[in-house]
């Protein structure tokens, strides 16, 4: 009998360590992080300023967030990131996005401030296009991370690729309305179609690496899109969904990328 439990036991550790094998260590969290911390700080301080918490001056601009971000993607090594220096960075960034903000904002030409086409251009569609290519270098970085190698990994990163690809394009066709009809009513259903997508992309996570945390994450992410969707809070939602599942969950998959290494 000691002999068939001993082999049971190491059946089991064999089919554990295959497991982990496919699985491989979670990544993306320091991503996750990056992302939600950016965002929920122009979140935080938008709503301020839209609540009168704070100065109307001191409305934040897209641009200190977007470059920070992008600053994080470009200086990110995967699973290994040197933390104080991409901090630094990251911080340099933000601080030298929002006082170019401020400059282009404060700019009088011939009596004229920059507003109308060459204000969105600057303060809007550069920042875009700055978050948009540091998702790609960031997806980039994981795909080439050695961790990544994992079928799990494999799977989640190319879930996740095609719903960032998803979101680009409904970004893309919502300017493409507003230009033709001139009416931009369509952005107002950008925040809830987002926070659908991002609940679908962690739906899908969960079910690769069987991850039960991970569904619960998908329905946060579907409740905020149903409140949004009910009271058009803007900054009330951003601000939840972004800490709660956004930094929260990169945290969780950064201890458990730790724990992964140390066992």
């Amino acid at each position: 009998m000691d002999q068939v439990q001993e082999l049971k036991d190491e059946v089991g550790r064999v089919s554990r360590l295959i497991d982990a094998g496919q699985r491989g260590v979670p990544i993306g969290g320091e991503l996750l992080i990056a992302f939600g911390l950016t965002f929920g700080l122009l979140g935080v301080l938008g709503g301020a300023t839209a609540f009168s918490l704070l100065p109307l001056e001191m409305t934040p601009s897209l641009l200190g967030p977007a470059g920070a971000f992008l600053t994080f993607a470009l200086m990110f090594k995967g699973t290994k990131t040197q933390l104080t220096t991409t901090l630094l960075g990251v911080a340099v960034a933000l601080a030298a996005g929002e006082v170019i903000a401020r400059t282009i904002q404060a700019l009088d030409w011939k009596g004229q401030t920059v507003t109308g086409y060459a204000a969105v251009v600057v303060l809007v569609l550069v920042p875009l296009a700055m978050f948009v290519l540091g998702i790609v270098v960031g997806l980039r970085r994981l795909r080439q991370s050695a961790a990544a190698t994992a079928p799990a990994n494999h799977a989640v990163l190319g879930a996740w690729t095609g719903l960032a690809a998803a979101m680009a394009v409904m970004l893309v066709l919502c300017f493409a309305v507003t230009i033709r009809t001139g009416n931009g009513v369509g952005f107002m259903f950008l925040p809830g179609l987002f926070w659908i997508l991002w609940g679908t992309g962690w739906w899908t996570s969960a079910a690769i690496t069987r991850s039960r945390w991970m569904y619960a994450v998908a329905a946060g992410s579907w409740g905020v899109a149903a409140c949004y969707a009910a009271t058009s809070w803007f900054y009330s939602t951003s601000i939840v969904g972004l800490l709660a599942l956004a930094v929260l969950p990169g945290l969780q998959l950064v201890r458990e990328a730790r724990t992964t290494h140390e066992a």
